[in-house]
This record gives structure tokens, C-alpha cells and sequence, in this order.
């Protein structure tokens, strides 16, 4: 908090809410009420990003480093991936995060993303052949991946190798 208590200064510039403890009445408020969903774990760090999950739920789109869920859901065209990729899956070194470089890749793509919303729509005339619809379209349709069902399943058979008779049972 002392960090952004130490921004007070510049508010005319930038605001800041930071909700800490958030209950699910906020969870659902956040998840289904916004336009864009703002993820930038340290990869290869994320435990899970499951409110990712349940923002695309909603047609929210996911502005995101490629950690957690995301990994996933990288190639279904469900907002936009910015940052570090680690390919050497050595979640040891957290000395090699590339602050800077996320950072500068999170604006240079938050400007893309702000174009493409401001561009679909229009003063109140929204462009139904827009990238942004179907990229929501695809975010909803993709959203009945990520299930329980289907993470119990994953891991019974992936991970734990149970007998595939028993895991259907």
C-alpha cells in the first residue's frame, strides 16, 4: 500500500482502487461487469488465474501475461497475450522476470486495445463486424473449457493415471 499511497501526488494523472479482500458479491461484480480483464502474473509464477476464467463467463476479453489458465486458452483469440514467454519451464530462476520489457509490451498493446474499443464503438453505434465481438464471442464459447468436470477429468487421467474405467464410472 505504501506504493500507492506514494502515487497521491500525481491523482490528476492516475487513479487507483484497490479492492483487498474482496468478497464474491465483488468477484461477480468485477467478472461480469467490466470490458477488459487485466492479468499480469510473473510467468511462471500464477497459481491459476480462475478469475480470468469466470470473467470470460461474461465476453470479457483478457489482457494478459501467458501464465496460469492462460496457457490454455493462448490460440482462441480471447483478447490479447502481452509479455514474458518462459520456454525453459524453470520456475527457479526469479531473477530473469523482464519487468521492463513486460511493461513496455503491456502498453504498447493496451493502445492497441483501447483503438479497437473506442474504433467498435462509435457514439453509440457499435460496429457488429468489429475484431472486439468476435474476439467476446470466442471468449464465451471457449469459457465451457475451463470446468471442473473437466480439471478432475485432466487430472485423474494426465496426472494421477487412474484407470480411465474408473474415471468414467
Amino acid at each position: 500500500m505504501d506504493k500507492i499511497d506514494a502515487l497521491y501526488e500525481y491523482r490528476q494523472y492516475i487513479r487507483i482502487a484497490m479492492l483487498e479482500n474482496y468478497d464474491t458479491y465483488f468477484g461477480k461484480l468485477l467478472t461480469n461487469t467490466v470490458d477488459v480483464w487485466l492479468n499480469n502474473p510473473l510467468p511462471p509464477f500464477e497459481a491459476s488465474g480462475t478469475s480470468g476464467m469466470k470473467a470470460i463467463l461474461n465476453g470479457v476479453l483478457q489482457l494478459t501475461t501467458l501464465d496460469g489458465w492462460v496457457v490454455e486458452a493462448e490460440d482462441k483469440d480471447i483478447g490479447w497475450i502481452f509479455g514474458y514467454r518462459d520456454e525453459t519451464n524453470d520456475a527457479s530462476n526469479e531473477l530473469n522476470l523482464r519487468l521492463d520489457e513486460d511493461a513496455d509490451a503491456l502498453y504498447d498493446t493496451l493502445e492497441q486495445v483501447v483503438q479497437l474499443y473506442y474504433s467498435t464503438n462509435k457514439t453509440g453505434n457499435v460496429d457488429v463486424n468489429s475484431p472486439w465481438i468476435d474476439k467476446m464471442i470466442n471468449a464465451v464459447c471457449e469459457a465451457s473449457f475451463f470446468n471442473t468436470y473437466r480439471m478432475v477429468y485432466d487430472y485423474l487421467n494426465r496426472i494421477w493415471e487412474v484407470d480411465k474405467a474408473f474415471a468414467t464410472a
